[in-house]
């Protein structure tokens, strides 16, 4: 039997496996699948294998870890891992760790796919992975730069001297691959086979046979920890995780407090302690617990949660936080930033508010997101203010309330689509943060829209030179048609990753179909594009003729044309007043965008300003 959970809706799926035991334990394996479709491959190939009950998670490197400790108290034989989250695990869990291998087929294969003489390529990764990288790069003469990441911490070193040479392609394990991402730069993920996973249970195996009597014996002791009632976390004097009963969802926070205070205090003794993280209390009482060869600090702990003021429109982030959004969008996916990052680092120096503009579905809050980012300030939080959401009660809390986040310090306030307020509410904010001073006590980012015409609305204006605004205007997608073609192909291989089937390409009809096209929506409507070119593809490439279909469906969806909706013309009587048919014709063109306010104002060619008074004032 296996049981398959992602961090994708948190379903577990149970299978039974046929085959008949006499008495025989079964292995229970935890595996760490860095990517999704790994979990499939997984699932399958474990058929072949009746004596493990395999229990599957997706998640990479600390998010691997945070699975791995979160079931520790789940009584698993071993861990099954795969690159960078293996070679983390190794030194923070303490079960057996085995490690899917890359294979000679492996790396072939990815180098066939990726591997282009004409372009500069790094391979980049944890060293279990890439130095077998070395011996085939040399046998086949390709001329590839190795960089192995020894740590997290020295990855923004790794891609200063990669962004210096200007190389173009990364092929890396999931931490280079996700990193590339980050910087803007093509990357191409090591994926493993079928027959690599089924060596590694072969190994698993093995290992387990030489290792059942040690198992045994640890199993008696934890069944005993396991009766306790109360959270209990036990580490070695280095750090490394030996035990805990606890499944909450902060316990990677907690352990990278307890991991802190292990190098800064005495806990020869037993303690008291009592901290306090953004929204959690802990209260910890510490045991020192010793064999005849170790030394181990067990903490026992409460958890009480700070109650938070939850307002429409208005949310709290830290750095980590926003990294993941970040990494998990589109436009960290492609990295889109790569031509922007000169402009990012510069602003990222500056203290003056931030002016970002650009048509929809560019991302702006997405750039806001890499400014805070790439910037001092990632200690401090990240203040989301969605303009779109923001209701009546949310809007008293800002202006009026002490404890809005106009109120504090030091923190990072992004206004995400300013003109979606009400002209009168977008007056009073700027009134508001001139004369609190805003953005002298915090970092302070604002975005407006922009027509196709590059034009922004008076009241936008105001708010770049009454502040004194560093501008940053984001080019739509149809601007660089090239772009869009490699940008396809690397979300093709991204959903070729994360997908359930495998596509090889694009046919070249498809590509220029796809780089000729308008993209009104820019992004938002590139990503839904291609989903729908990825999911509807018969064979193994993306033909003209089913990218087409995708666009053609989008033009339904996006082009209001009256022409072709006969109740429009029957709603518009024109005896009537102009101001009574210019309301008639707002609401209908509302109405065919299905209520969408930012596609309603596009097409009317008006700002959203506007559109929210002549929509309050048919009211």
């Amino acid at each position: 039997m296996f049981y398959f959970k992602t961090l994708f809706g948190n379903i577990t799926t149970n299978y039974r496996l046929g085959g008949i035991y006499y008495g025989t334990k079964k292995i229970r394996v935890l595996a760490i699948a860095p990517y999704r479709s790994m979990a499939k491959q997984l699932a399958s190939v474990v058929k072949e294998f009746p004596d493990i009950e395999l229990t599957i998670h997706v998640g990479d490197r600390e998010e691997g870890i945070r699975l791995a400790q979160e079931n520790y108290h789940s009584n698993y034989d071993m861990i099954l891992s795969r690159g960078g989250t293996a070679t983390l695990l190794h030194s923070t869990v303490s079960l057996p760790i085995i490690e899917i291998e890359t294979s000679a087929y492996d790396i072939l294969s990815i180098l066939k796919l990726a591997y282009l003489p004409s372009q500069k390529t790094a391979i980049l990764g944890y060293p279990n992975i890439t130095k077998k990288f070395k011996a085939v790069c040399s046998l086949l003469d390709y001329d590839i730069a190795l960089y192995e990441i020894d740590s997290e911490e020295n990855l923004n070193k790794i891609f200063a001297d990669i962004v210096e040479k200007k190389f173009e392609t990364i092929i890396g394990d999931v931490a280079g691959y996700t990193a590339a991402h980050r910087f803007g730069i093509r990357s191409y993920l090591i994926t493993s086979s079928d027959e690599s996973i089924r060596q590694a249970f072969k190994s698993l195996s093995t290992f387990y046979q030489m290792n059942q009597q040690l198992t045994n014996d640890n199993q008696f002791f934890k069944t005993l920890l396991q009766s306790k009632m109360t959270n209990t976390i036990v580490l070695a004097l280095d750090g490394r995780l030996i035990y805990t009963n606890n499944t909450d969802n902060n316990t990677q926070s907690l352990l990278q407090i307890l991991r802190e205070k292990l190098h800064v205090m005495d806990f020869s003794e037993n303690m008291r302690l009592h901290f306090q993280t953004q929204n959690t209390i802990y209260k910890v009482y510490t045991r020192t617990v010793t064999d005849k060869e170790n030394t181990y600090i067990a903490f026992d702990y409460t958890v009480s949660r700070v109650i938070k003021n939850s307002q429409s429109g208005i949310n709290y982030y830290n750095a980590d936080e926003i990294e993941k959004i970040y990494a998990g969008s589109i436009y960290g996916r492609l990295g889109i930033s790569a031509s922007y990052l000169d402009q990012l680092h510069q602003l990222s120096k500056l203290e003056n508010p931030v002016f970002l503009t650009g048509e929809y579905g560019l991302g702006k809050s997405y750039f806001a997101m890499l400014l805070y980012l790439k910037s001092p300030y990632t200690s401090s939080t990240y203040v989301h203010i969605n303009s779109d959401l923001i209701d009546d009660k949310s809007w008293s809390f800002l202006i009026e309330n002490h404890r809005s986040p106009l109120c504090g310090t030091d923190s990072t306030i992004c206004f995400s689509d300013v003109d979606s307020l009400s002209e009168n509410r977008q007056t009073e904010l700027l009134s508001y943060i001139l004369a609190s001073q805003v953005f002298k006590h915090n970092r302070v980012i604002f975005s407006f829209s922009e027509s196709p015409d590059h034009e922004i609305t008076e009241i936008a204006m105001h708010y770049k030179n009454k502040l004194h605004c560093d501008a940053m205007s984001l080019t739509p997608l149809r601007d660089n048609p090239e772009a869009i073609k490699n940008m396809a192909t690397l979300y093709l291989n991204w959903l070729n990753i994360h997908g359930d089937k495998a596509i090889h390409s694009f046919a070249p009809a498809a590509l220029d179909l796809l780089s000729a096209y308008s993209w009104p929506q820019n992004f938002f409507q590139f990503q839904k594009v291609l989903n729908s070119s990825y999911s509807n593809a018969p064979g193994d490439i993306i033909s003209e003729s089913t990218v087409q279909i995708a666009l053609t469906d989008e033009k339904k969806i996006v082009t209001i044309s009256s022409g072709t909706n006969e109740s429009a013309h029957a709603a518009i009587d024109l005896t009537e007043s102009l101001e009574e048919i210019t309301q008639k014709i707002v609401k209908q063109v509302l109405e065919n965008c299905g209520g969408n306010h930012t596609q309603t104002a596009r097409s009317l060619k008006i700002s959203r300003a506007t559109l929210w008074r002549m929509l309050k004032e048919s009211s």
